[in-house]
């Protein structure tokens, strides 16, 4: 997360505690390489979304390594 880039996961494990909001990427839930594949392929689509999630992602990652 500290690299800033946006993230695409499933939903399985501890992922949704460190992929709290929209903001910082784009959780599906498991056993969905469909959805996984959509998701990814959306956030690539559009460079703005795309911008304000690595911002997000790279300062929520930066607070948790301090």
């Amino acid at each position: 997360m500290a690299a800033g880039v946006p993230v695409v996961a499933t939903a399985v494990g501890g992922v949704p505690a460190l992929i709290a909001d929209a903001a910082q990427g784009v959780l599906v839930p498991h056993r969905r390489p469909d959805l996984l594949a959509e998701a990814a392929l959306a956030l690539l689509a559009d460079p703005s979304r795309r911008r304000a999630t690595r911002r997000s992602t790279r300062e929520q990652g930066i607070e948790r390594l301090s």
